[in-house]
């Protein structure tokens, strides 16, 4: 009855027979109750139970209950404390999700399966990240190092947090996890995760970064869907399907390089990233579906490097009429006959991955990306770092140096933390020879120009 209102007491038994379970949606959008008391004898709360009983302010569960369903509580807006009793040994996804006003969880001292740090709620080895409390206080906060996993909802609608740091540890991002923590500036994922669920930092507003590790696989469904300030966004080597709508609506993003791995690209993937003028399509990706570029105003660049893939309805519709579409000599799919970009000007290129057309000692891939040109013999880019293996772990490097110019040497295990080797190095207008110890370990260097 969704007008029930006021206080309600469960009783333990109606007309003789025991009470022992609430239904699944049972008291679905009784809007107007504001106090629900359960007794020890009910042991299951069903799923949906009080969804959307949005002026419930106090709810209190008798020490009996076992289990408390997927969404048991979704969008009580008014709950501000829940306390889980010891009998409990399991609780759905989303449980406490959208309930937008609540500060702590408490979990009973006797509680074998569950556990509170500080109001926000685990399973009792702490590998799993439940619940974060909706307006806890604060705007940072760091998961313990034992989470691998960060749960369905786990810190959706949590406004007030700016950043929130997560563990080498975590290996999954649960569906909707960071779903509309519209002040997240920054996110780090770390190396480990594998897979970020569907729409895990949907409608996350203040985001700005986010760079997708080698050892994630999927994006999923509407995973950045609204991230409307993202304007970068790196994905790593690892990931082979883009879910649908994955970056609906990114107004600030202008350029995304999509990795070789990738093979597919869902529907409606880059819909609306109006301010999105470059687009490169790998060779592996065999399937763009249906409106995955449309409404991309301002995207002129559409460049393939390899054969032209499946095309979706309507996949590059209103994009600019000047808009033109670059592929390789010997690439297939683009001709008119084949009708998948009819209206588009299409520019065949050489492939520079293909070798060393000016016989200049550098591969053609390593000339463009220098801005030098393949085709001219006595083009050579300009800077060249060259490596020679000592005896024992000592190691030369070898780069040409500008009268002047100051240049560190940095190492890294990783190609993202770097370490500068020693002293500052003056470059005297010819080549510099540098010696370091590799410690017997694997590494990477490069020069910097040193402040």
């Amino acid at each position: 009855d969704t007008g029930a209102s006021g206080t309600l007491i469960i009783p333990g038994t109606i007309e003789g027979k025991p009470v022992t379970s609430i239904g699944v949606d049972a008291f679905f959008e009784c809007e107007f109750l504001t106090s629900i008391t359960i007794p020890e004898g009910v042991t299951s709360i069903g799923d949906w139970a009080f969804d959307e009983c949005t002026r419930l302010n106090s709810i209190t569960i008798g020490n009996g209950v076992t289990s408390i369903g997927d969404w048991a509580f979704y969008c009580c807006e008014d709950l501000t404390s829940i306390i889980i009793p010891d009998s409990v040994t399991s609780i759905g996804e989303g449980a406490f999700s959208r309930c937008s006003a609540l500060t702590t969880i408490e979990v009973g001292a006797g509680n074998v399966n569950y556990t509170d740090v500080d109001g926000v709620l685990f399973n009792t080895d702490k590998t799993l990240l439940h619940t974060y409390p909706a307006d806890k206080t604060g705007a940072n906060y760091t998961i313990p190092d034992s989470v691998t996993s960060i749960g369905t909802s786990a810190f959706r609608e949590c406004t007030r947090l700016t950043n929130i740091t997560i563990p080498d540890s975590v290996t999954s991002i649960g569906y909707a996890a960071f779903r509309y923590c519209t002040n997240l500036n920054s996110i780090t994922i770390p190396e480990g995760v594998t897979s970020i669920g569907n729409w895990a930092f949907d409608d996350c507003y203040a985001l700005r970064t986010v760079t997708i590790p080698d050892s994630v696989t999927s994006i999923g469904d509407g995973a950045f869907d609204e991230c409307n300030r993202l304007n970068s966004i790196t994905i790593g080597n690892g990931v082979t399907s883009i879910g649908d709508w994955a970056f609906y609506c990114c107004n600030d993003l202008n350029s995304i390089t999509i990795p070789d791995s990738v093979t597919s690209i869902g529907e409606k993937a880059f819909e609306f990233c109006i301010n999105l003028t470059s687009i490169t399509i790998p060779e592996g990706v065999t399937s763009i579906k249906e409106k995955t570029f449309l409404d991309c105003w301002s995207l002129t660049n559409i460049i393939f490097l390899g054969n032209a893939p499946r095309i979706g309805f309507q996949a590059f519709h209103q994009v600019p009429v000047n808009a033109k579409v670059y592929i390789y000599e010997g690439a297939s799919g683009f001709s008119p006959e084949d009708g998948k970009f009819a209206g588009f000007s299409v520019v065949v290129r050489k492939n520079p991955f293909a070798g060393d057309t000016d016989k200049d000692g550098w591969k053609d891939e390593t000339e463009v990306l220098f801005g030098s040109s393949p085709d001219d013999a006595k083009s050579v880019p300009a800077f060249k770092l060259k490596m020679n293996v000592l005896e024992g772990d000592q190691l030369e490097l070898l780069f040409p140096g500008e009268k002047r110019a100051r240049y560190s040497v940095q190492t890294s295990d990783d190609m993202k933390n770097w370490l500068s080797l020693e002293k500052v190095i003056i470059g005297q207008g010819n080549t510099i020879s540098e010696r370091f110890s590799s410690s017997g370990g694997l590494g990477f260097y490069r020069i910097r120009e040193a402040q």
